[in-house]
């Protein structure tokens, strides 16, 4: 899910803005923030991490960064750009480069990311016929250059609801994700469910 609006992210910077992208990172969010959210159905960071790799050594230009998820506390999106800009401008200070933060319309709209508050360039990948007036609303309010809506090409609604769901009624994820990670995956939770 998360790789697919990589990748729709890239193909609109590179073909619609003439952006030429050498990379992105994938960041998991901590635990608290995870098992806050959803509870018994949380996968620790370990596995989340593990499952991030999987699917990015097969894509070449993402890796995963464990910043996020190994600080004391929960790290909002701002701090873990921030923390990655700093990094990124003190080993290649030579090399001017702009960061772009991906996710999904209800986190754009729930973090006010079209105020652009942060400073934060932000692709915010929609579902396919997902109509949000809030969406809509960031958009209007954007400053230009820095909140682009682009909407997915998955023909499937993904949502990480929907794979637990599945998982839970032991439906095959296949068309959801990748196959190597939806089987880590799996593997997970018939484990929790045995122990």
């Amino acid at each position: 899910m998360h790789i697919n609006n990589f990748r729709i992210a890239k193909k609109f910077l590179e073909e619609k803005l003439g952006v030429f992208v050498v990379g992105g990172y994938i960041s998991p969010s901590h635990d608290d923030y995870v098992f806050r959210k959803l509870g018994d159905e949380a996968i620790p960071i370990k596995e989340r991490v593990r499952m991030c790799e999987i699917v990015c050594e097969k894509e070449g230009w993402l890796d995963v960064s464990t910043w996020e998820c190994a600080q004391d506390d929960f790290e909002d999106f701002p701090e873990v750009i921030m923390h990655h800009k700093i990094v990124l401008s003190s080993n290649f200070p030579e090399f001017p480069f702009e960061l772009y933060y991906v996710c999904g319309s209800d986190l754009a709209v729930h973090s006010g990311l079209g105020k652009c508050r942060h400073g934060i360039r932000t692709i915010c990948v929609k579902r396919r016929a997902e109509t949000d007036l809030l969406l809509e609303k960031e958009l209007k309010r954007a400053q230009k250059g820095y909140f682009y809506v682009v909407e997915t090409d998955y023909h499937i609604p993904v949502s990480s609801t929907e794979i637990r769901k599945r998982i839970r009624n032991q439906q095959p994820l296949d068309d959801l994700m990748d196959k190597d990670a939806s089987d880590y995956l799996v593997g997970l939770f018939q484990a929790k469910k045995l122990t």
